[in-house]
């Protein structure tokens, strides 16, 4: 199943000006994010303009506009996996399963481009045609570090000292033989449309006579792949998630050395997870 609909985009009438005019903005926000996150980008530029002329005696009227926008795709957060009920140890407190720390530096480039074409060579009769073409480019690479620091089927060989506990939960620890892994993913999306349309409008004194035809289409490339890599070595992990606080956290091991990592593949997603979405014309 899907949904349809029909939206009456209307836009700007060059010949409703009184003569030529043209207008540029251009601008940028800045993310404080991108500071802390390396390789991001901080800025996000934006650019946006619009022509209007009149032509033959203002029976004909063009207009050209433009948009620009490239947004960086920003993430630092660290998410608790809850907490196990059941666990093994039930007078230290309900522990955490484990948690992950991702870091996303993407971005989103966002283009556009409207022409327009009206025609007016008499008082009654007036022709437009219109032409939208728009394009959006997402580029998001991640970084995942995964800890567990349940005992998931009884393989944990550490334990807890330093331990929080809130209201019978474990909020904080530090964890001898902690493993902490690394998932790299990319996640791509290329999505464009375009419409065109064309109206003619013909009035005469009570008699009014319109026609319009139109035709747009829009595609989608997307791709989603990941890989999973083991550190070679375990090492002491210190966690600290007290409730309403930032999480917080640290490892004894250099997560950011390649040379800590083993040459196996833990596990891979995609590049299964790709296709092509192109919607029937319109």
């Amino acid at each position: 199943g899907g949904i349809a609909t029909t939206i009456d985009l209307q836009t700007v009438s060059p010949l409703a000006y009184a003569s030529r005019a043209a207008s540029l903005k251009a601008d940028a926000v800045y993310y404080e994010l991108g500071s802390r996150i390396d390789g991001a980008k901080q800025v996000a530029p934006r650019l946006g303009g619009i022509y209007v002329d009149q032509f033959a005696d203002r029976t004909l009227g063009v207009a050209l506009a433009f948009s620009y926008y490239d947004q960086p795709s920003l993430e630092d957060r660290v998410d608790n996996w809850g907490f196990n009920e059941n666990n093994n140890d039930p007078a230290l407190g309900k522990e955490p399963w484990g948690f992950q720390h991702k870091v996303k530096r993407g971005t989103d480039t966002r283009s556009s481009v409207l022409g327009k074409v009206e025609y007016k060579p008499s008082a009654s009769l007036t022709v437009t045609g219109d032409a939208y073409w728009a394009r959006s480019n997402i580029v998001e690479p991640e970084l995942y570090h995964t800890a567990d620091t349940g005992n998931w089927n009884g393989w944990r060989t550490g334990s807890y000292s330093n331990v929080s506990v809130d209201n019978g939960y474990v909020t904080g620890a530090t964890l001898e033989g902690a493993s902490v892994n690394t998932i790299n993913s990319l996640w791509k999306q290329d999505m464009t449309s375009l419409a065109t349309g064309l109206n003619a409008k013909w009035k005469e004194g009570a008699w009014t006579v319109e026609g319009d035809l139109a035709h747009s289409t829009a595609a989608r490339d997307t791709l989603w792949t990941a890989v999973g890599l083991n550190m070679n070595d375990t090492g002491t992990l210190t966690w600290n998630f007290a409730r309403d606080q930032w999480m917080t956290y640290g490892f004894s091991q250099d997560t950011g050395n390649p040379a800590a990592y083993n040459s196996a593949v833990s596990e891979t997603w995609g590049p299964t997870y790709s296709g092509r979405f192109a919607a029937d014309p319109l």
